[in-house]
């Protein structure tokens, strides 16, 4: 369809740099009143020369990001919400992934051990949380090897008892 001249009018000061830089330009999404509605637009502009290196035309790709950037909305409310629910627990609480790194945790387990909030990231493999905590003090009894108790505490994280095979 036609480009409505307001949109026009808040394009040319970016068609001209385009123009004279003679390089590509991404513009700032833009809200457009269309027969469905106001859409959000991404456009890039590219100039395009002939085989002498002279700009002949600006070729414009407009791509309607309006489902993305709902979807988008959407996702942040919905991690928004899953925050604030995690942040209502009063015990310490934190998800790992299949590679056992940190994806989330609320701010109780953040502050259960010394030294443990600084690196209680997402990210941070468990093994790193362990250690930092062992290094850090946090720990009842003395410590005799470092690598052997963090070896230990993550052994025990991927297979708790209850998931333990018996013995027949």
């Amino acid at each position: 369809g036609r480009v409505p001249e307001d949109v026009r009018a808040r394009r040319r000061p970016l068609n001209r740099q385009v123009v004279d830089t003679g390089k590509p330009l991404e513009f700032p999404e833009m809200i457009v009143s269309t027969p469905r509605g106001p859409r959000i637009f991404k456009t890039t502009k590219f100039p395009l020369t002939d085989d002498d290196g002279v700009l002949r035309y600006v070729l414009s790709v407009n791509e309607d990001v309006t489902e993305r950037r709902q979807a988008q909305d959407a996702l942040r409310r919905s991690e928004q919400r899953l925050r604030e629910a995690l942040e209502s627990f009063s015990d310490g609480l934190a998800l790992y992934d299949g590679n056992d790194r940190l994806v989330l945790c609320n701010r109780r387990y953040r502050d259960m051990w010394p030294g443990h909030a600084s690196i209680a990231r997402p990210g941070t493999a468990f093994a790193d949380i362990v250690r930092a905590v062992a290094l850090s003090g946090g720990l009842k009894k003395p410590l005799v090897d470092l690598e052997a108790h963090v070896a230990e505490i993550v052994n025990y994280n991927q297979h708790p008892p209850a998931t333990r095979a018996r013995p027949p």
